[in-house]
């Protein structure tokens, strides 16, 4: 109940989740995240929201029009920043795409995670979706089709 003061056993246990937690907060990185504060500060949530619902509504738009199910909302005020998409061979399709330094993830029984961030272009969003199709259209994806390893 009481972290800070190093007492010795019998230790006094909390009754809650936060018995759970132990030692001193990494005081260095908390003072690392300061300049990517300052950033998210200056360009504004409101601005990286707009933004991010702009490029997600892209990515579900190309990614209907190319026949492959979205899995997450397609209402952009019930989705989060991110957009799930399926097609067949999705998990092999992901590790091409990663092998193509595209970073994105891959989960079982849903598929390509794309998570369009405020540094990204419209461009970078573009080139995903077309890479994806470019994979199916040469057969690219086959060759991960043995090679199934833990999820990213």
């Amino acid at each position: 109940k009481r972290p800070f003061d190093f007492e010795l056993a019998p230790i006094d246990l909390r009754e809650d989740n936060y018995r759970l937690l132990n030692g001193t907060f990494g005081i260095p990185s908390l003072y690392a995240i300061q300049p990517g504060v300052d950033i998210i500060a200056e360009i504004g949530i409101d601005a990286i929201r707009a933004k991010n619902v702009r490029q997600t509504a892209i990515l579900v738009e190309k990614a209907l029009e190319a026949g492959y199910t979205v899995r997450t909302p397609l209402d952009p005020e019930a989705r989060g920043g991110m957009i799930v998409i399926d097609m067949p061979h999705s998990y092999e399709i992901s590790r091409e795409l990663m092998a193509r330094d595209f970073q994105l993830d891959w989960r079982n029984q849903a598929g390509i995670r794309i998570s369009p961030h405020f540094y990204n272009t419209d461009d970078e969003i573009h080139a995903v979706m077309d890479e994806i199709a470019t994979i199916i259209k040469t057969g690219a994806w086959e060759q991960h089709a043995t090679q199934r390893t833990f999820v990213t």
